[in-house]
């Protein structure tokens, strides 16, 4: 073989394995923290094999919202078109933070950033959801620890008695308290937002915090994070 030609085919080689890596680095990513770290393996894509126009589709994603879909790999690309919230997008390639995705004419030249798609895993999550948490955080204030957000129910019907529970933690992980309290808003109704605040006794080996949704009986509201 040829010098020139030896050294093409090293480059198309290194090429397809950065492309491969790039890919399976934005799946990790779009993995939920959860899913990640009990080592269940649901996967990005439900269609492994599936091909179109030649070429190979390496996974699905949904939208978060109204999304603009760009002719290449960069924020300051010509807008091809807006997708619907929760539109179902089949990729065939990744640039760093972008996914190629196939096109309605399935010429394969459209592009969405991954900020603005989710997993398929966390999409039947939010489709099985009763609230969606909002911005929230945690601070010391006079010897307590105090956590407050806003939650939204996203169901079909009123939810009672909606309890916020946050759970205190070290910074190794190790449990050191947890409190709840009623959310502001009882009745919470469909699509109504409802501020919220757990107070607990300040330890200064506080280092995270987890925070979940409960009914006042006891029992556990499903949830995502917007």
């Amino acid at each position: 073989m040829k010098r020139g030609a030896r050294a093409l085919t090293i480059v198309l080689i290194v090429a397809g394995v950065a492309a491969t890596i790039a890919v399976s680095v934005l799946q990790e990513r779009l993995r939920p923290a959860a899913e990640r770290s009990n080592g269940e393996s649901a996967p990005v894509s439900e269609q492994e094999h599936e091909t179109i126009g030649g070429l190979r589709v390496l996974g699905v994603v949904y939208t978060r919202s109204a999304t603009n879909v760009r002719a290449s790999a960069s924020g300051s690309a010509r807008i091809v078109r807006k997708t619907a919230p929760g539109e179902r997008l089949r990729f065939i390639d990744a640039s760093g933070d972008w996914f190629r995705v196939v096109g309605s004419d399935t010429a394969a030249t459209e592009w969405v950033h991954q900020s603005k798609v989710i997993t398929e895993f966390e999409y039947r999550q939010r489709a099985t959801a009763h609230l969606a948490v909002g911005a929230w955080s945690w601070r010391e204030e006079y010897s307590y620890a105090i956590a407050e957000g806003q939650v939204t129910n996203v169901s079909d019907g009123p939810l009672r008695h909606v309890t916020a529970v946050v759970s205190f933690h070290a910074a190794d992980g190790t449990f050191i308290t947890s409190d709840d309290a009623l959310i502001e808003y009882d009745p919470l109704l469909p699509g109504q937002t409802s501020p919220w605040k757990v107070m607990t006794r300040w330890n200064p080996r506080m280092g995270n915090a987890n925070l979940e949704f409960a009914t006042l009986g006891g029992g556990t509201l499903r949830s995502y994070r917007e």
